[in-house]
């Protein structure tokens, strides 16, 4: 080999193996495509069925756009309680929170007498 050539052994080498790699990608997908079973349309309307029933919900199952509303409100309600805890913070009463707030959260830990639950 003339030194010339060897230079360039490496890079050919190289541009052999891309070459052979897309070359046997190419034949792969073209043998996937032929077996694979065409999509039918019925399976389709299937599919967007089942995916409606997961974002809408159903009797049951309340879906997920009323989960994220429902996430959106209870984060509302503790920005609100954090703001109405750090307003009154340095007094000298017990803090009041409002009601609807605590309602949101879930929170049925604290009786309804209790000196918190007031609209401050």
């Amino acid at each position: 080999m003339t030194p010339a050539a060897a230079d360039y052994t490496g890079e050919l080498f190289v541009l052999g193996g891309i070459a052979l790699t897309a070359i046997l990608g190419w034949i792969g997908s073209l043998i996937v495509k032929r077996f694979r079973e065409p999509t039918r349309i019925e399976t389709l309307w299937q599919r967007l069925d089942a995916l409606t029933k997961v974002v809408y919900g159903d009797e049951k199952d309340p879906g997920l756009l009323a989960r994220m509303e429902n996430a959106e409100r209870r984060d509302a309600s503790k920005g609100r309680i954090i703001r109405a805890l750090s307003r009154q913070w340095p007094g000298d009463h017990v803090p009041r929170l409002n009601p609807e707030d605590l309602a949101d959260l879930d929170e049925d830990t604290m009786p309804m007498d209790h000196p918190w639950r007031a609209h401050p």
